[in-house]
Formats: structure tokens, sequence, C-alpha cells
């Protein structure tokens, strides 16, 4: 379960802007995730769920790669993606079987 809350800011137009921009290359980084991934299981690879390896992955596509966002923030999302890749694999492991990867569309 995920809990959200909504919050006002009193911020300038500019800095709106980049804080969209900044969601959007978060964006970037965890699509890029699932298009490595899909690329491996077309392979019959094993996909790239480990936070260490994703790490490896960001920093071979160098500086700049994702816009604004810096190295912490990108690897934030990847924390995120790592984590929900293998809580999906325990609830499947558990015989919970419609359970999905991150945004898995192949099962």
């Amino acid at each position: 379960m995920h809990r959200t809350a909504r919050i006002g800011l009193r911020i300038t137009r500019a800095q709106r802007q980049r804080c969209f921009g900044l969601l959007r290359s978060a964006g970037d980084v965890w699509a890029c995730v699932l298009e490595i991934n899909a690329w491996r299981r077309r392979r019959r690879d094993k996909p790239a769920a480990g936070y260490q390896e994703l790490c490896r992955l960001l920093a071979q596509s160098g500086p700049g790669t994702f816009g604004e966002l810096d190295t912490t923030g990108a690897r934030s999302v990847l924390r995120r993606y790592s984590d929900a890749w293998f809580s999906a694999a325990a609830r499947r492991k558990a015989g919970h079987v419609e359970v999905r990867f991150p945004a898995d569309v192949a099962g």
C-alpha cells in the first residue's frame, strides 16, 4: 500500500518547470530500466534487478544522460525499481501469481 499526500507549494514558474523536468527525468530512468530488461528478456538473459547492477548500468550511460537529474536522484529511482522488483519476486514465490513485476506486460 502506498499513501500519498498533496501539498501546495509557493514556487516560481522557473522552479515549477525545473521540478517537472526532474520528474520527467526520473521517469526516463525508470523507462530506461524497463527497456533494458525488455531487451534482456528477448535475449533470454536474466533481468537487471539488483541495485548495484543497475547502478553499474547507470554509470555506463555517462553523465548528463537523464537531463538535470544528478547521480543521487537517478540512484534513488533505481533503488525504488529494485525494491519493487524484489518485492514482486518474493510475493510470486509465496504463491501470489497475479503479482506482476514493475510495468511488466509479458507476465
